[in-house]
């Protein structure tokens, strides 16, 4: 659900403009993920919602699971964004229930403030902190503030949770926050060129905006290079976006599996989700559904990121790799970039370590973008397929 959402005075403002070559150092040194241990704990900050707005949030989901399944990461909790005034939907804490009995971890769900808490919220206020529209945010306070390590935080819808979070406690957020992976906003170096806003960003603009100014390391997978690039090429290396056919994964998963993406396929629209989230799963697949479905060719952004947190990467076969044995053969990196953000929520940035007082920020590139799509999408089969077929 990253779709690009017009913003009529974009252009009305001038900005400096900051050049990023497009391919010169491609073979730049490794950028290393923020944590070394393994398993990393991870918070998953998501849209994901119950009709859902996008699959592509469940099967993100399924992708955090995968890993900690397989021992990278160590799940600390799902923050869902709160519910939104103009859309009849709820967090969606059955697909994480769901995820929990298929793989036996037990990872807490958590609702984040909806979005008619005020963003100038004095944080600072007994009654702004103890309120229920921040009780999320509290729950996620203490488990960070009870985490033995350092967590990554991954960032798949908007990223007012994420500011929020770190103006609750300031100081245990530098504390515990090791990094972020942001998945949002656009990628192109000139600003010029970002004509419309993400739909991650325009969601919140401020909050976006703020994101880049947090004094801890920043991943950002810009989820496109600019407005309509929906396909790659070699000016076009900004934007995390692939494409996968559903069918690759779906009719090889086993029925539980298969049963948690068809129930949110069954509900997803306009319409109230049902609550059989357990019953559903031992059920017979829905063959009805699950065809139609089969040939949906399902847009992804934030496979990357999950990906590099725990030290590995693509090839162009699809083979997931570690990232110190990948050598040259990556089919995308991140990269070191001096990066800032205007008021209207657009990027400029060039090639280069910060400076002293700024904080590390790196960028996504497609280093191959003749084999990235369909490489990432062998590697999510991979992940995926793994799911409620691993022994214990």
């Amino acid at each position: 659900m990253k779709q690009a959402v017009p913003l009529a005075a974009m252009m009305l403002l001038q900005t400096t403009l900051l050049v990023g070559p497009a391919s010169d150092c491609l073979r730049a040194e490794t950028v290393r993920p923020p944590v070394a241990n393994r398993p990393a704990a991870v918070v998953h900050i998501t849209d994901l919602f119950r009709p859902h707005d996008d699959p592509d949030d469940h099967w993100d989901l399924a992708t955090q699971y995968a890993l900690a399944a397989r021992g990278d990461t160590r799940l600390v909790a799902v923050l869902i964004d709160g519910p939104r005034r103009n859309r009849a939907k709820d967090p969606d804490i059955l697909a994480v229930a769901q995820l929990n009995h298929i793989t036996g971890l037990s990872v807490p769900a958590l609702a984040g403030a909806p979005d008619t808490f005020p963003f100038d919220a004095d944080m600072k206020d007994p009654a702004v902190r103890n309120s229920i529209e921040l009780a999320g945010i509290r729950a996620l306070h203490r488990l960070l503030r009870e985490s033995p390590d350092p967590v990554v935080i991954t960032v798949t819808g908007w990223c007012r949770d994420l500011i929020i979070l770190s103006r609750f406690d300031p100081e245990l957020f530098a504390e515990k926050c090791a990094g972020v992976y942001l998945n949002a906003g656009l990628g192109a170096p000139d600003p010029a060129e970002q004509t419309k806003m993400n739909w991650n960003v325009a969601l919140d603009p401020p909050s976006y905006i703020e994101s880049f100014s947090l004094r801890i390391p920043i991943y950002w997978l810009p989820c496109y290079h600019a407005p309509g690039c929906v396909r790659l090429g070699p000016d076009a290396r900004y934007g995390s976006l692939y494409e996968f056919r559903q069918g690759e994964v779906l009719r090889e998963l086993s029925d539980p599996m298969r049963n948690y993406f068809l129930s949110m396929f069954r509900d997803g629209g306009k319409g109230p989700g049902r609550a059989d989230w357990l019953t559903t799963l031992y059920q017979k697949p829905d063959e009805e559904l699950l065809e139609p479905e089969a040939k949906r060719t399902r847009r992804m952004w934030c496979t990357a990121g999950m990906l590099h947190m725990v030290g590995k990467t693509v090839l162009p076969d699809g083979t997931i790799a570690p990232l110190d044995k990948a050598g040259e053969r990556e089919v995308y990196a991140f990269r070191p970039i001096r990066v800032k953000c205007d008021r209207l929520g657009r990027t400029s940035w060039t090639f280069g370590e910060p400076a002293k007082a700024e904080a590390d920020r790196f960028i996504f590139e497609v280093r191959d973008t003749e084999n990235y799509r369909d490489a990432m999408g062998k590697a999510l089969r991979c992940l995926i397929l793994e799911l409620g077929t691993r022994e214990r």
